[in-house]
Protein backbone atom coordinates (compact mmCIF):
# COMPACT_ATOMS: atom_id res chain seq x y z
CA UNK A 1 0.00 0.00 0.00
CA UNK A 2 1.06 3.59 -0.64
CA UNK A 3 0.24 6.60 1.50
CA UNK A 4 -1.06 10.02 0.49
CA UNK A 5 -0.65 12.47 3.35
CA UNK A 6 -2.81 15.58 2.98
CA UNK A 7 -1.56 18.51 5.04
CA UNK A 8 -3.52 21.71 5.51
CA UNK A 9 -1.39 24.84 5.36
CA UNK A 10 -0.34 26.64 8.52
CA UNK A 11 -2.43 29.46 9.96
CA UNK A 12 -3.05 32.19 7.40
CA UNK A 13 -4.11 35.80 7.97
CA UNK A 14 -7.90 35.47 8.17
CA UNK A 15 -9.58 38.88 8.26
CA UNK A 16 -6.48 40.70 7.01
CA UNK A 17 -6.28 42.53 3.70
CA UNK A 18 -4.05 39.76 2.33
CA UNK A 19 -5.15 36.33 3.59
CA UNK A 20 -2.62 34.34 1.59
CA UNK A 21 0.29 34.74 4.01
CA UNK A 22 1.21 32.63 7.00
CA UNK A 23 1.12 34.19 10.43
CA UNK A 24 4.15 33.73 12.68
CA UNK A 25 2.19 30.95 14.35
CA UNK A 26 1.52 29.36 10.95
CA UNK A 27 5.24 29.35 10.19
CA UNK A 28 5.94 27.65 13.53
CA UNK A 29 3.26 25.04 12.79
CA UNK A 30 4.97 24.17 9.50
CA UNK A 31 8.42 23.88 11.08
CA UNK A 32 7.07 21.76 13.94
CA UNK A 33 5.38 19.43 11.47
CA UNK A 34 8.64 19.00 9.60
CA UNK A 35 10.44 18.32 12.89
CA UNK A 36 7.81 15.67 13.66
CA UNK A 37 8.50 13.94 10.34
CA UNK A 38 12.25 14.12 11.00
CA UNK A 39 11.90 12.58 14.48
CA UNK A 40 9.75 9.79 13.04
CA UNK A 41 12.20 9.17 10.20
CA UNK A 42 9.42 9.86 7.69
CA UNK A 43 10.55 10.72 4.18
CA UNK A 44 8.53 11.36 1.04
CA UNK A 45 8.93 10.15 -2.52
CA UNK A 46 7.03 13.15 -3.82
CA UNK A 47 5.80 16.48 -2.46
CA UNK A 48 2.87 18.24 -4.13
CA UNK A 49 1.62 21.72 -3.25
CA UNK A 50 -1.17 24.06 -4.23
CA UNK A 51 -0.34 27.31 -6.05
CA UNK A 52 -0.89 29.72 -3.15
CA UNK A 53 1.84 31.44 -1.13
CA UNK A 54 0.58 29.79 2.06
CA UNK A 55 0.98 26.36 0.47
CA UNK A 56 4.55 27.05 -0.64
CA UNK A 57 5.52 28.66 2.68
CA UNK A 58 4.10 25.72 4.64
CA UNK A 59 5.94 23.21 2.47
CA UNK A 60 9.15 25.20 2.85
CA UNK A 61 8.85 25.11 6.63
CA UNK A 62 8.23 21.37 6.59
CA UNK A 63 10.90 20.40 4.07
CA UNK A 64 13.50 22.58 5.72
CA UNK A 65 13.52 20.06 8.57
CA UNK A 66 14.08 17.03 6.31
CA UNK A 67 17.26 15.86 4.65
CA UNK A 68 17.10 14.92 1.01
CA UNK A 69 13.47 15.95 0.59
CA UNK A 70 12.25 16.21 -3.02
CA UNK A 71 11.51 19.62 -4.49
CA UNK A 72 7.78 20.37 -4.30
CA UNK A 73 5.70 20.24 -7.48
CA UNK A 74 2.94 22.84 -7.81
CA UNK A 75 -0.47 21.61 -9.02
CA UNK A 76 -3.51 23.74 -9.87
CA UNK A 77 -5.71 20.84 -8.72
CA UNK A 78 -4.60 21.52 -5.14
CA UNK A 79 -5.81 25.11 -5.17
CA UNK A 80 -8.60 26.17 -2.80
CA UNK A 81 -12.07 26.84 -4.24
CA UNK A 82 -11.95 30.49 -3.10
CA UNK A 83 -10.11 32.87 -0.80
CA UNK A 84 -11.52 34.03 2.51
CA UNK A 85 -12.15 37.49 1.05
CA UNK A 86 -14.22 35.98 -1.80
CA UNK A 87 -16.34 34.06 0.69
CA UNK A 88 -16.93 37.04 2.98
CA UNK A 89 -17.81 39.24 0.00
CA UNK A 90 -20.49 36.70 -0.97
CA UNK A 91 -21.87 36.47 2.56
CA UNK A 92 -24.55 39.17 2.08
CA UNK A 93 -26.30 36.77 -0.33
CA UNK A 94 -27.31 34.62 2.65
CA UNK A 95 -26.46 36.61 5.78
CA UNK A 96 -28.10 39.73 7.15
CA UNK A 97 -25.02 41.90 6.83
CA UNK A 98 -23.93 44.46 4.25
CA UNK A 99 -20.64 43.91 2.44
CA UNK A 100 -19.20 47.19 3.75
CA UNK A 101 -19.98 46.16 7.33
CA UNK A 102 -18.09 42.86 7.18
CA UNK A 103 -14.54 44.21 7.85
CA UNK A 104 -15.74 45.94 11.03
CA UNK A 105 -17.32 42.83 12.53
CA UNK A 106 -15.56 40.87 15.32
CA UNK A 107 -13.59 37.84 14.17
CA UNK A 108 -16.17 35.46 15.71
CA UNK A 109 -18.98 37.08 13.73
CA UNK A 110 -16.96 36.97 10.52
CA UNK A 111 -16.30 33.26 11.05
CA UNK A 112 -20.01 32.57 11.51
CA UNK A 113 -20.81 34.32 8.23
CA UNK A 114 -17.87 32.53 6.59
CA UNK A 115 -19.21 29.11 7.64
CA UNK A 116 -22.78 29.94 6.61
CA UNK A 117 -21.65 31.10 3.17
CA UNK A 118 -19.54 28.00 2.52
CA UNK A 119 -22.45 25.76 3.48
CA UNK A 120 -24.75 27.70 1.14
CA UNK A 121 -22.16 27.42 -1.66
CA UNK A 122 -22.00 23.67 -1.16
CA UNK A 123 -25.79 23.53 -1.41
CA UNK A 124 -25.76 25.60 -4.61
CA UNK A 125 -27.50 28.60 -3.00
CA UNK A 126 -24.54 30.97 -3.37
CA UNK A 127 -22.23 31.71 -6.27
CA UNK A 128 -18.72 32.97 -5.63
CA UNK A 129 -17.71 35.48 -8.29
CA UNK A 130 -15.09 34.06 -10.64
CA UNK A 131 -14.92 30.79 -8.70
CA UNK A 132 -16.10 27.26 -9.53
CA UNK A 133 -19.36 25.79 -8.34
CA UNK A 134 -19.12 23.25 -5.54
CA UNK A 135 -19.86 20.42 -7.98
CA UNK A 136 -17.13 21.54 -10.39
CA UNK A 137 -14.64 21.92 -7.56
CA UNK A 138 -15.43 18.46 -6.21
CA UNK A 139 -15.02 16.99 -9.70
CA UNK A 140 -11.61 18.64 -10.10
CA UNK A 141 -10.30 17.27 -6.81
CA UNK A 142 -11.79 13.82 -7.44
CA UNK A 143 -10.11 13.64 -10.85
CA UNK A 144 -6.72 14.45 -9.31
CA UNK A 145 -7.22 11.95 -6.49
CA UNK A 146 -8.15 9.16 -8.88
CA UNK A 147 -5.04 9.83 -10.94
CA UNK A 148 -2.92 9.52 -7.79
CA UNK A 149 -4.49 6.31 -6.46
CA UNK A 150 -4.33 4.64 -9.88
CA UNK A 151 -0.53 4.72 -9.85
CA UNK A 152 0.93 1.23 -10.23
CA UNK A 153 3.91 1.80 -7.91
CA UNK A 154 3.64 0.41 -4.38
CA UNK A 155 4.89 1.64 -1.01
CA UNK A 156 5.15 5.27 -2.04
CA UNK A 157 4.77 8.14 0.44
CA UNK A 158 3.32 11.32 -1.00
CA UNK A 159 2.84 14.62 0.81
CA UNK A 160 0.30 17.12 -0.55
CA UNK A 161 0.19 20.57 1.08
CA UNK A 162 -3.10 22.24 0.30
CA UNK A 163 -6.20 23.87 1.82
CA UNK A 164 -9.26 22.77 3.77
CA UNK A 165 -11.61 22.64 0.77
CA UNK A 166 -9.37 20.27 -1.17
CA UNK A 167 -8.95 17.97 1.82
CA UNK A 168 -12.69 17.99 2.50
CA UNK A 169 -13.43 17.16 -1.14
CA UNK A 170 -10.88 14.33 -1.17
CA UNK A 171 -12.24 12.81 2.04
CA UNK A 172 -15.83 13.08 0.80
CA UNK A 173 -14.80 11.37 -2.43
CA UNK A 174 -13.05 8.51 -0.61
CA UNK A 175 -16.14 8.02 1.58
CA UNK A 176 -18.48 8.39 -1.42
CA UNK A 177 -20.40 11.26 0.18
CA UNK A 178 -22.40 13.90 -1.72
CA UNK A 179 -21.01 17.40 -2.26
CA UNK A 180 -23.18 18.89 0.50
CA UNK A 181 -21.55 16.64 3.10
CA UNK A 182 -18.20 18.37 2.54
CA UNK A 183 -19.48 21.02 4.96
CA UNK A 184 -18.92 18.68 7.89
CA UNK A 185 -15.20 18.59 7.08
CA UNK A 186 -14.26 22.06 5.81
CA UNK A 187 -14.60 24.10 8.99
CA UNK A 188 -13.25 21.52 11.45
CA UNK A 189 -9.94 21.09 9.64
CA UNK A 190 -7.14 22.41 11.84
CA UNK A 191 -4.12 24.35 10.66
CA UNK A 192 -1.20 22.06 9.72
CA UNK A 193 -3.42 19.02 10.28
CA UNK A 194 -2.63 15.67 8.68
CA UNK A 195 -5.10 13.39 6.88
CA UNK A 196 -3.94 9.96 5.70
CA UNK A 197 -5.26 8.15 2.64
CA UNK A 198 -3.94 4.67 1.81
CA UNK A 199 -4.11 3.46 -1.79
CA UNK A 200 -3.03 0.63 -4.04
CA UNK A 201 -3.82 0.21 -7.74
CA UNK A 202 -7.09 2.11 -7.58
CA UNK A 203 -8.22 0.94 -4.15
CA UNK A 204 -8.38 3.71 -1.60
CA UNK A 205 -9.12 3.98 2.14
CA UNK A 206 -9.22 6.78 4.70
CA UNK A 207 -6.78 5.98 7.53
CA UNK A 208 -7.03 9.16 9.61
CA UNK A 209 -8.51 12.64 9.45
CA UNK A 210 -7.45 16.05 10.75
CA UNK A 211 -4.70 14.85 13.08
CA UNK A 212 -2.80 17.49 15.08
CA UNK A 213 -1.17 15.35 17.76
CA UNK A 214 2.20 16.18 16.19
CA UNK A 215 1.73 19.80 17.34
CA UNK A 216 2.08 21.02 20.92
CA UNK A 217 -1.24 22.37 22.27
CA UNK A 218 0.04 25.93 22.05
CA UNK A 219 0.31 25.57 18.26
CA UNK A 220 -3.07 23.92 17.62
CA UNK A 221 -5.44 26.35 15.86
CA UNK A 222 -8.55 26.00 13.75
CA UNK A 223 -8.40 29.06 11.49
Amino acid sequence: MSLLLLMRHGQARFGAAHYDLLTELGERQAVETGAHFARAGSGFDEVLIGPKQRHAATASGVLGQLRGAPAPVTLAALDEFAEATDILQAAPQVCSVAAEEMPQLPRAAQLRHYDTTIEAWLQGRVRLAGRPSAADFRTRVARWLREVVARPARSQRLLAVTSAGVIAAAVADVLDLPVERMAQFTRVLRNASLTEIAFSAGRVSLLSFNGVTHLPPSLATGM
